[in-house]
């Protein structure tokens, strides 16, 4: 039995964006615990940093696209206000990657032969890829890639979701005599085949290529295999990567060894990868959906706080973009979440905050410095602590609470938040670089891991993580800073990472970044 170790809790490694507002070109936006967005303004930022609540309103919406661009959290138009200005008609492409191991378990439980994690490095990942393109104003859904091992598959269908092309590293492979259809409205969409759907419901979710891998498998199998016998092998057989498909095949049952070339080899590989296609898509939808469901998001615009709230008697487990109702989530807390939500205000700010009942049906958020009696309203402290208490309230949220639904829990969770500095003295600012470094090291009764996106101006931010990485609260691996550059010129923005060395210096800083030339 192969045993590989789990070397990183977060399932989302990385997202990729081509031809998404100004990053025309490919860009990889890896994701690490702790990962930071700086850039001047308009260059951006923040279409990265809203990926996340966009995922997540599109999968939490219905809608008749497979991203819904306008919601509560964020308003982003629609696709034309979203893909890249061209002369020429642009294909969106939004993408994820994830790590390969989960995905070769999971093919396991279906495979019929030689395990993939035979044939699959530990440290490599999965990506894949939705395209879309503009039918007007609306959102088509042109289709998918897959990439595993180096090796692509290409799946792409009609308005109407009706299979019109795959190929695997460019090369095309003819749909077999069942149409292929898709539900082109969901981000992972389903793949079947209509006669299946329509008769044996058991076939419904069979692979897509069986007939033609019995085709290929043929000629390497001994002569006196039962045909049943090989038509089940190409039924459950796992993906085979290319690389080392010669190998692989020569592992299956009943195959004979000096039959097996490698152009035929490469064959049973691709229609392997074919094959397997939906089930792999399942199982991202599998992986991905609760991340995105149970992320949480603060924007740049937030509420500045009421002198009074009125109280609503709904279940608050996030609040929303704009932080509006952070008395009520608040005022929900038990004696419990109060006093860890009291902890990460302490750790901010040196403060705590209480909610009173103030007359009937409504409350007053007062704040006051630790180890003091007197409280203040919130209104009258200053607009800084109105901006802060929002971000504090979210990233307790996402840690604190669950969402009560099965399907949105994990114990793996993502926060992102724009400008957390807004209003606040250099000092605060500081002490958000501990606040977000003590909530990566940490864990809660409901969450193992958190990863933090930020999207920051404040140097001295930066220059406190610096100083706690040099102090050994958090090492360099866990930390990434990009910085968003864009070409006023072409209109172009391209991601560029530097990292910490042991101590706590970014050595290739750009000269005068934060300097007003």
């Amino acid at each position: 039995m192969i045993v590989w170790e789990h070397r990183d809790r977060l399932m989302l490694k990385a997202l990729t964006v081509e031809n998404y507002r100004g990053f025309r070109e490919k860009t990889v936006f890896e994701l690490k615990p702790l990962t930071v967005l700086l850039g001047r303004n308009s260059s951006g930022k923040s279409s990265l940093t809203r990926l996340i609540p966009l995922f997540q309103q599109s999968l939490t919406r219905s809608s008749a696209s497979p991203v819904l661009w306008s919601s509560d959290a964020v308003d982003m138009g629609n696709i034309c206000d979203v893909i890249t200005h061209n002369d020429d008609p642009l294909e969106l492409r939004i993408g994820f990657r994830i790590p390969v191991g989960a995905l070769a378990h999971f093919l396991s439980r279906y495979q019929f032969g030689p395990p993939p994690q035979l044939y699959l490095d530990q440290d490599e990942e999965v990506e894949y890829v939705i395209r879309l393109s503009a039918d007007g104003a609306r959102t088509k859904f042109d289709g998918i890639d897959i990439t595993i091992a180096g090796q692509v598959l290409s799946i792409g269908w009609s308005k109407e979701g009706v299979v019109n092309k795959i190929a695997v590293d460019g090369k095309p492979y003819k749909v077999g005599d069942d149409e292929l259809i898709v539900e082109p409205a969901s981000m992972f969409p389903e793949i079947t085949r209509k006669r299946r759907r329509e008769g044996d419901v058991r076939r419904r979710y069979a692979g897509l290529m069986s007939e033609e891998l019995s085709t290929a498998l043929d000629p390497v199998i001994h002569g006196r295999t039962a045909k049943d016998r090989v038509k089940h092998l190409s039924d459950t057989i796992a993906f085979l990567p290319k690389r080392s498909a010669r190998t692989a095949v020569r592992e299956l049952p009943n195959v004979v060894a000096r039959k097996v070339t490698e152009a035929n080899s490469a064959r049973i590989s691709d229609l392997s990868f074919i094959h397997n296609a939906s089930k792999i898509v399942t199982f991202l939808q599998f992986e991905l959906t609760p991340t995105f469901m149970s992320a949480a998001y603060i924007g740049p615009s937030r509420a500045s706080g009421n002198r009074f709230d009125r109280i609503q008697e709904l279940a608050v487990n996030r609040l929303d973009a704009s932080g509006a109702n952070t008395a009520m989530y608040v005022y929900s807390l038990n004696e419990q979440e109060r006093s860890s939500f009291n902890d990460l205000l302490i750790r901010a700010c040196g403060h705590t905050l209480k909610v009173d009942e103030s007359g009937v049906g409504h409350v007053s958020v007062k704040i006051g410095r630790l180890g003091q009696a007197h409280f203040e309203n919130i209104t009258d402290v200053g607009f800084g602590y109105s901006q802060l208490v929002p971000v504090i309230a979210q990233l307790h949220a996402v840690r604190e609470r669950a969402l009560g639904s099965d399907e949105a829990e994990t114990r793996d969770v993502i926060f992102a938040v724009e400008q957390p500095e807004l209003h606040l003295h250099p000092a605060m600012q500081a002490s958000l670089a501990d606040l977000f470094v003590g909530a990566i090291n940490t864990e809660t009764s409901l969450v193992d891991s958190t990863t933090i996106i930020v999207e920051t101006h404040s140097e001295t931010f930066i220059s406190q993580l610096g100083l706690l990485v040099a102090e050994k609260a958090i090492e360099p691996s866990s930390i990434a800073i990009y910085f968003v550059d864009k070409d006023e010129n072409e209109e172009l923005s391209r991601l560029r990472r530097v990292d910490f060395n042991a101590d706590g210096v970014i050595e290739e800083w750009p000269a005068g970044f934060f300097s007003a030339i």
